[in-house]
């Protein structure tokens, strides 16, 4: 009995002994505040300031609470990032990225060291502008003249000097000229030029265009603006190296040299329509370049002036004085007082970021067939490309042969065991960029493999959208190389393909970020990733892989609207694709 007593006793004393700390413990607790914070560039004034993207300082405060070691903070209601103080009692400063413009609230607690914390409460409310426009943005979509207009400033022109003329654009809008994905500007023998600047080259900025380089035998200047001496920037190409360049120079001396460049790792291909773009941040005194979206490095600049002469659209001043235009195309320039963002934003109308966006948007037609013709020896093409596939079958039993119920229009039918087929003369898409197929198909068999739509290499196909067999399930793959037998880069869907049944198929490539994805019928069924890729330059294959040597893999079955559009489409552009309409 005395010893069932004395633990007893003991127990009660341990318990006491508990909620006495417990006790002391909610005390603490209940002292504890929540820190006090500070910024220089979120400053809490009711006003606007930086931008989505933009990082700024806040600086913790213990505010009085002598033991806290330490501060748990988030944006808009969450309390998870931990910084230490920098002495108890102290405070620490932390750099915040915010991601969307408009008022936000930042939360906090304070801990101290035996882990008591006050609540997570709302202890600072800033305001974030949203990003500031262009200062310049000249499309280029005229056509016709030699002068282009911008579209940011009334009034404002860029004049052309010497030789212009115009050819079709990589971006740009429908109506205006016979083209109907834009116009750009030809600049081979002349250039377009301002009669002031544009931007500020001292300061923040950003200048990016689409560019065709047709000859990479010698240095050229797709965008520049001019110093008295020299170009205060230039963005285009150096022959020595062979690579995509943005570069300045350190003062506009008549022998100053470019000696602040940034080259793309890899060299420029010529021919092809590419984004270049490239940002001055004097914050940071450094430049940077982007090839598609992807960031190529960049260089320190502490030393920038400003150049107040003409911007140049197609060429630039050169060291010693010496004239440098451009051998090709430039379509869709655009210049900002800023540094656009790298980072995805929660508020851009695509969820990326700023460089994506102009990397992989718009979205252009490239080749559109409605296959609703009634007879005849082609399928044509609905957008200024011209690209006509011709029919390698039989027009009797092809067209008008059944009836697509996404569209409710009148569609083909063809037969793989005759290997009937449309195929193109030449290629719709750059396979090696970002860009989207689709079409329209009713699987009439499931037991072999079937492609509905492709782009030719030499040895393989460069993309196939259609069926695989083994695993009864819709795809969308890249070969790896134009090799045969060579490996590939496969998405297949989530869902089984069902036979007799109208489906819509689309399948996108992002090149900035290297991934493939596959939609069915306006939803997403599946996704992967991508490592490398090339140009598959020859012809499209509607019902077939195709290749140099033929066909493989023919179509048994209903085809209606194919499509291959540059560029990556969004679930906002599907439904517009799906019914044969431009992306928005």
């Amino acid at each position: 009995m005395r010893r069932s007593l004395t633990r007893t006793t003991a127990a009660a004393a341990a318990l006491a002994l508990a909620l006495s700390l417990l006790g002391q413990s909610s005390a603490l607790a209940e002292d504890i505040r929540p820190p006090t914070v500070t910024s220089d560039d979120y400053p809490a004034d009711n006003r606007f300031h930086g931008a989505p993207g933009q990082p700024g300082d806040f600086t913790f405060d213990a505010n009085g609470v002598d033991d806290a070691v330490a501060f748990y903070y988030g944006l808009d209601g969450v309390c998870s990032t931990r910084v230490e103080a920098d002495a108890p009692g102290g405070s620490a400063t932390v750099s915040i990225t915010p991601t969307r413009a408009g008022p936000r609230g930042l939360h906090a607690r304070s801990v101290d060291a035996y882990g008591n914390s006050s609540a997570c409460e709302r202890v600072y409310e800033f305001w974030v502008a949203p990003h500031a426009d262009p200062v310049a943005y000249f499309p280029l979509d005229e056509g016709r003249g030699s002068t282009a207009h911008d579209s940011m400033v009334r009034g404002r022109t860029a004049e052309g000097t010497g030789a212009i003329d115009w050819a079709r654009g990589r971006a740009g809008t429908r109506g205006g000229t016979n083209r109907l994905e834009g116009a750009s500007v030809v600049t081979s023998d002349g250039h377009l030029r301002t009669e002031r600047p544009v931007v500020d080259t001292s300061g923040a900025f950003t200048v990016t265009a689409w560019v065709r380089l047709d000859d990479a035998d010698e240095d050229a200047v797709a965008v520049s603006q001019n110093g008295e001496h020299v170009s205060g920037f230039q963005l285009g190409y150096d022959a020595h190296e062979r690579r995509w360049a943005f570069r300045q120079t350190s003062a506009d001396g008549v022998d100053a040299a470019f000696d602040r460049q940034v080259l793309s790792r890899e060299a420029a291909q010529t021919g092809a329509w590419t984004r270049l773009l490239a940002t001055h941040d004097p914050a940071e005194d450094r430049i940077d370049l982007y090839v598609d979206g992807v960031h190529q490095g960049g260089a320190d600049h502490a030393s920038a002036w400003n150049a107040g002469g003409a911007f140049a659209i197609g060429g630039g001043t050169g060291q010693g004085g010496s004239v440098l235009g451009w051998p090709g195309a430039v379509d869709d320039v655009i210049v900002w007082e800023r540094v656009l963002s790298d980072e995805a934003l929660v508020d851009s109308s695509t969820g990326r970021s700023e460089v994506w966006e102009y990397a992989n948007r718009p979205v252009v037609q490239e080749g559109v067939w409605l296959l609703d013709e009634y007879d005849g020896p082609a399928a044509a093409d609905s957008t200024d490309h011209g690209l006509d596939a011709t029919l390698h079958g039989d027009p009797a039993t092809v067209w008008d042969a059944a009836y697509s119920e996404i569209r409710f229009a009148p569609a083909v039918v063809l037969d793989g065991a005759l290997a009937e087929h449309f195929r193109t003369d030449g290629a719709a898409v750059r396979t090696d960029r970002s860009f989207t197929a689709s079409a329209e198909v009713r699987l009439d068999h499931g037991a072999a493999d079937a492609v509905a739509l492709s782009q030719s290499g030499e040895h393989t196909s460069g993309f196939a959208l259609g069926y695989n067999a083994d695993s009864r399930r819709w795809v969308f793959e890249t070969a790896s190389e134009d090799a045969d037998g060579g490996g590939a880069h496969r998405v297949l869907s989530d869902t089984s393909a069902v036979t007799g049944r109208w489906v819509h198929i689309l399948g996108v490539y992002d090149h900035t970020v290297g991934t493939l994805e596959l939609y069915v019928d306006g939803q997403l069924a599946g996704t992967t990733t991508r490592e490398g890729s090339w140009h598959a330059d020859g012809d499209v294959v509607i019902g077939g892989a195709g290749h140099d040597g033929g066909v493989e893999r023919a179509w048994t079955g209903a085809l209606g609207l194919a499509q291959v559009h540059q560029g990556v489409a969004l679930r906002q552009d599907i439904t517009h694709i799906r019914f044969g309409r431009p992306p928005v």
